[in-house]
């Protein structure tokens, strides 16, 4: 049975700058009205390092000698909030985080999920985001074209957030999913073909926006199953666990659990990945 361990989640961010910054970023927070702290130094490039998102472009050894000279080390966050507030929480702090960035800003990273991007990564994602938001809440066009809005929204909102596949031995797991208002994500490598990261990249971000665009309102039972095609010979089962990497008070603490994949079970329960295909089997959102 699915159940809430924790507190709901919070968007936690850092960014570093000089003096400068600081006096910029004190008007923009005002008016954001955010809870939010300053320090004066703090010896976090590793912590920028070891956060870095390869698969979009990464922070270089130039960033790395700039956040080591930054003067102020700024922490914010957002109140939390329920599944059904996360898109318009996340676009709000990110267009926060993106105003701050322009006010000179050197450096952001998401402590909620443990990701960094480059500076030019992070503006481009929050616009993309923007876009999106606007979309999705004004609801235009036909219902295919509302589905695929929603795709799209909830894709870049997974790959600016969402830290996965993170491998641990032969397991990989994701970081940041309860940002989305869902369950995290675990697969074991030996129910994985081929290039195990990259599959299990495919597998998680797949997942992820077709339960968000097509099945969150109704969500997903234990137990079911998942295929990211019809032609899918072993689709994954989906087993809800409780979620037990981080302590219930830490930032990335999921409290809506998460998911492990396993492989075997009936072909005619699977929900499949391409949420356009016409023999799709699963809920749907009304539209």
């Amino acid at each position: 049975m699915q159940s809430i361990t924790g507190q709901l989640p919070t968007l936690n961010f850092r960014l570093v700058g000089d003096d400068e910054f600081r006096s910029r970023a004190e008007l923009i927070l005002g008016e954001a009205k955010v809870e939010h702290e300053w320090q004066r130094r703090d010896p976090c490039a590793d912590a920028f390092r070891s956060s870095v998102c390869e698969d979009w472009p990464f922070l270089t050894d130039a960033d790395f000698q700039l956040i080591d000279r930054h003067s102020n080390l700024l922490q914010f966050r957002s109140e939390p909030y329920a599944p059904d507030q996360a898109a318009a929480a996340c676009q709000r702090m990110l267009a926060l985080g993106a105003r701050l960035l322009e006010a000179d800003g050197w450096a952001m990273k998401c402590e909620s999920s443990g990701i960094s991007h480059a500076r030019e990564t992070w503006l481009k994602l929050a616009s993309r985001v923007d876009l999106g938001y606007r979309r999705l809440t004004q609801a235009i066009g036909t219902p295919r074209e509302r589905l695929q809005d929603r795709r799209n929204f909830w894709a870049v909102l997974y790959q600016t957030l969402v830290d996965a596949p993170i491998q641990v031995y032969s397991v990989f797991y994701s970081c940041g999913m309860h940002l989305l208002g869902q369950p995290e994500f675990i697969v074991k490598d030996d129910h994985l073909g081929g290039d195990h990261a990259e599959t299990a990249a495919d597998l998680f971000e797949a997942f992820a926006i077709h339960f968000l665009a097509e099945c969150a309102p109704v969500g997903f039972q234990d137990g079911q199953s998942f295929g990211k095609a019809p032609s899918e010979a072993s689709p994954f089962q989906l087993m809800w666990e409780a979620c037990t990497e981080h302590g219930i008070d830490d930032c990335m603490h999921n409290p809506f659990g998460r998911w492990r994949f396993t492989r075997g079970l009936r072909k005619d329960r699977v929900h499949q990945g391409n949420c356009l295909a016409e023999q799709h089997v699963g809920p749907r959102v009304a539209t």
